[in-house]
């Protein structure tokens, strides 16, 4: 469904009741019924024991069929999902027992998160439309593996507009030796997957150059990324100097703006990792994810008098 507010500019896409057949299908497939309440789609570490790895998943020969139901899901209105799915899709060829908790725990927060929706608001005229793209890595995060992941978040941008446009989080192709160089790797993902192509877009329904602001956590990305290739990287690989080559092209000169910004205010950080219960609230809002109010809590009767 989606819900408009043209007196705000506000648009807000919500698929509760494509949430709540996702877990129906899981429940008719698997025969679970009973759905804990649980704040985020990860299971705290410690969860898996490595033993788990090696024993095939009861949920293996529906897997594929379950965790792609709910990729269309995160790809269309729920960015908060993308990344524990990703994780679980990368398993569908050795689902192991691991995977079942891991899936069992993501159906728990679809279940719980049903009512949630991706808000979305443009309250600016054109001429003060720009894109934000926020751009993060986990180095090396993943325990299965050496490579790290990329997280990117496109938003459209003003004074009073943030409208969510596109998001991804992706394993890196190679392994990074630093956290400055995957974080290199996901600048250029972003820029050349993303918010390039969406500018070419953008400056023709606007009819004027979009300006775009890519925001980094990192302050030795972006004083590579300025300075450029030298020869003393010259032992990074080609795919590694092409990138820095090609951002600083970007980034310097271009229609990029290359900025820092602090990590608790990095909206792509809910890509890259598994966050935490306490950081997990904060990387809702910077997505726009719109939650119903709590209920009030009971009133509490007064005492009886003797």
């Amino acid at each position: 469904d989606i819900t408009r507010d043209d007196s705000g500019g506000e648009v807000a896409y919500n698929m509760s009741e494509y949430a709540a057949q996702s877990v129906e299908v899981y429940s008719n497939l698997t025969g679970v019924t009973k759905f804990k309440h649980v704040a985020t789609p990860f299971l705290p570490d410690g969860s898996f024991p490595p033993a788990d790895d090696e024993v095939s998943g009861e949920v293996a020969p529906h897997a594929c069929a379950l965790v792609m139901k709910q990729l269309w899901l995160a790809r269309l209105a729920r960015p908060d999902l993308i990344k524990a799915i990703n994780i679980l899709s990368s398993r569908i060829q050795k689902w192991s027992r691991n995977d079942d908790k891991r899936l069992y725990r993501l159906v728990c927060y679809l279940n719980s998160s049903k009512d949630y929706s991706l808000k979305g608001k443009i309250g600016d005229p054109p001429e003060n439309l720009e894109l934000s793209l926020f751009v993060d890595a986990d180095f090396a995060g993943d325990r299965d593996d050496t490579r790290s992941t990329s997280g990117n978040f496109l938003v459209l941008t003003g004074p009073n507009t943030y409208f969510p446009l596109t998001w991804s989080s992706a394993k890196q192709s190679s392994t990074s030796r630093s956290t400055t160089e995957s974080e290199v790797i996901s600048l250029a993902l972003g820029l050349f997957s993303e918010s390039i192509p969406a500018s070419v877009l953008w400056n023709l329904i606007l009819g004027r150059e979009i300006k775009t602001k890519a925001f980094e956590d990192n302050q030795a990305t972006i004083t590579v990324v300025k300075k450029g290739y030298s020869k003393k990287l010259r032992h990074i690989t080609r795919t590694h100097k092409v990138n820095l080559g090609s951002i600083k092209e970007v980034c310097v000169g271009g229609d990029t703006e290359l900025l820092y910004i602090d990590t608790k205010k990095q909206a792509a950080d809910i890509f890259t990792k598994a966050l935490a219960p306490n950081l997990w609230e904060s990387a809702l809002d910077m997505l726009g994810i719109q939650r119903p109010p709590l209920p009030p809590p009971p009133e509490e009767e007064p005492p009886t008098q003797n």
